[in-house]
């Protein structure tokens, strides 16, 4: 089933990417890909870091995007930590690379935001993509749902989580000002989840997942 499904996405994948979506306005998107750098983020049991996963689906996405008129900005297009010099312990750096994450996006205070995640638990049972909404801008629910709706629509149909809002212990998502989701993609933690996650059609598949849930977004919100 996963493999017929990711047939099916690969090919729409390539008609999507050659496909431009002209509007009266130019759309602007910021992306955030998780970690980065000193932080792996989550690790799978086979040592799959959670950062290089979400780089490579915020990558794809900012391609698709863009070919559909969007104006995409990145936190991060590398293997990098965004921290200052200056900055000593590990601690530190983590610290200053968040408020860094947070004030490039509230450099485009007319962009929605999605921020990239893989989710990790004690107990390997859990799966599924889950979005999380920033508190402070009533759209980000409404872009969470449309996320969540694409990820049950497209490649998890029988993915029941529903969307939550944001706590203070996510610092940028629960911070910012613009519509902002935390997309956690999948569990690194579930030994499938983790195996699907390695392939990079699948990553592929997650990307223009989280194309559809946007552009659903835009169609039908604003």
């Amino acid at each position: 089933m996963i493999c017929a499904g990711l047939i099916a996405v690969s090919a729409l994948f390539h008609v999507v990417a050659q496909t431009t979506l002209y509007t009266s306005e130019q759309r602007e998107i910021v992306l955030d890909a998780g970690h980065g750098g000193l932080d792996p983020g989550a690790v799978s049991a086979d040592g799959i870091s959670e950062k290089d996963i979400n780089l490579d689906i915020v990558l794809i996405l900012r391609d698709l995007l863009t070919a559909s008129g969007f104006s995409v900005t990145l936190t991060r297009e590398t293997d990098c930590s965004l921290h200052e010099e200056g900055c000593r312990t590990v601690a530190e750096k983590k610290t200053s690379d968040l408020k860094k994450r947070l004030s490039i996006i509230k450099e485009h205070p007319q962009a929605v935001v999605v921020s990239v995640h893989q989710n990790h638990f004690g107990e390997s049972k859990y799966h599924g993509a889950q979005m999380f909404a920033g508190p402070k801008n009533e759209q980000s629910r409404v872009l969470a749902e449309y996320l969540q709706a694409s990820f049950r629509q497209t490649l998890q149909p029988e993915n029941t989580r529903e969307v939550k809002t944001a706590t203070s212990s996510v610092y940028i998502i629960h911070e910012a000002p613009n519509p902002i989701v935390l997309a956690e993609c999948g569990f690194l933690s579930n030994p499938q989840e983790s195996q699907q996650l390695a392939d990079p059609d699948y990553r592929k598949a997650v990307a223009l997942t989280l194309y559809q849930g946007i552009l659903a977004y835009y169609a039908n919100e604003t």
